[in-house]
């Protein structure tokens, strides 16, 4: 009995080590450190007036003082978070590798690790407030998952308004897959058309507070718009670092929701843009269509094993699948379209893996075995547009990364 738990436990570090090394060789293949664009989002603080996006400002101020932060300081907190999203993605397709005890599970998760889009929230802008947010979601799954209904409501109301505070698009992304996860997790409840009401309300009572505030983020929160006022907020942003703040970043505190959709219309009509999110879409088409076929696929498995299932249910499971291509949504209000299909990705990706239990019968092994090598020739394939079009070119990469060392090491030593 002793030598079958070490024989298990064995093969279990052995699957969560192999999905380690994969990651980290794609994070450290493909890592640039942070921009001051991002940085700049380390530094807007409640004490001067900003809100929105302020959360992490905030904290850091409690943390670390008001003094001048070092863009080499950020890099280390973003490096140490990073590493902890890593190990938390790891742990959750291992999770569903063991689980299914199946080949293509395996597949399936290495095409979510190696996926451009993944590889972009990586090596993309280290520390941008996207990873934090996926951080905060996946660390408060396992909590979720344990709570009963009614503490499961109040538990997702939490964490989307905390992660509205990050930063509110991450309330449309990340709140609307936590509210597909437990739509799923409970559409028995939503059988009868008193179950369904009860459960609307309580939804509704439950995610309140944090719909409210991201649309006062979005809104109110925002500064009245002037050269002067912008100029202003830039460098009292600026006394808060050894680095000049990005302007870009911080006029995003006096643009509202309705001057960011008409800038996003401007922008997007030129022929430029639409070519590169062309080419990102093309990029990421693959890992798409992969989750897109999985989830749908789950999905239909439970329809049929859902013997007498009432409308109210079907209705429910249609809503899920829909919450989870909430990020395109996001198409009308910000010029990121590649971020918004990668985090379409991820949220595909992550809610196939959170339900584990279902096997596909329907392949012959010959067809199973094609699948899978058509999937691990993919996974290639993704590493090596993942890594172009992260980085813009190794060489970009290489100098950028030597030049950041010095101050990086220092930061990580304390020296």
């Amino acid at each position: 009995m002793g030598a079958y738990t070490w024989e298990k436990t064995k093969h279990r570090v052995g699957r969560l080590a192999g999905f380690a090394a994969i990651a980290a060789l794609i994070v450290l293949a493909n890592l640039r450190l942070m921009s001051p664009w991002v940085g700049t989002h380390y530094l807007f603080r409640t004490s001067d007036g900003f809100y929105a996006r302020a959360l992490m400002g905030t904290l850091l101020e409690r943390l670390w003082g008001r003094a001048p932060i070092p863009l080499a300081r950020l890099d280390a907190l973003a490096l140490w978070m990073l590493s902890l999203l890593c190990l938390a993605l790891c742990l959750l397709v291992a999770r569903f590798v063991r689980k299914r005890h199946d080949v293509s599970a395996l597949a399936l998760g290495l095409v979510f690790l190696t996926s451009p889009g993944t590889i972009a929230f990586f090596a993309v802008d280290l520390g941008r407030l996207d990873q934090w947010g996926m951080l905060v979601f996946l660390a408060s799954l396992p909590l979720f998952l344990r709570l009963p209904a009614w503490g499961q409501k109040l538990w997702m109301g939490v964490v989307v308004l905390l992660l509205a505070l990050l930063h509110e698009v991450l309330a449309v992304t990340l709140g609307c897959l936590y509210l597909a996860l437990y739509l799923v997790r409970h559409h028995a409840r939503f059988a009868r058309p008193a179950g369904f009401v009860r459960e609307g309300v309580g939804l509704s009572l439950a995610l309140l507070p944090a719909v409210l505030l991201t649309l006062w983020l979005l809104g109110p929160a925002r500064l009245p718009y002037s050269q002067d006022a912008l100029a202003a907020a830039v460098d009292m942003v600026s006394e808060h670092a050894t680095f000049e703040a990005s302007k870009d970043a911080v006029i995003v505190q006096f643009r509202s929701m309705g001057e960011n959709m008409a800038f996003t219309r401007r922008v997007t009509r030129t022929p430029l843009f639409r070519l590169k999110a062309g080419i990102a879409a093309l990029a990421l088409m693959p890992s798409l269509l992969v989750g897109v076929v999985s989830v749908l696929r789950l999905m239909a498995r439970r329809l049929r094993a859902m013997q007498g299932a009432q409308p109210g249910q079907r209705l429910v499971l249609a809503a899920a699948v829909a919450l989870l291509f909430a990020p395109l949504s996001l198409f009308a209000v910000g010029i990121d379209h590649p971020r918004w299909l990668a985090t379409l990705v991820f949220n595909l990706f992550v809610f196939r893996f959170l339900f584990p239990e279902s096997k596909s019968r329907v392949w012959t092994t010959g067809g199973r075995r094609l699948a899978i090598a058509g999937l691990i020739g993919l996974c290639v394939l993704q590493v090596v547009v993942g890594g172009i079009t992260a980085t813009q070119g190794p060489v970009r990469l290489t100098t950028f990364f030597l030049a950041r060392m010095p101050g990086l090491f220092e930061a990580l030593t304390g020296g």
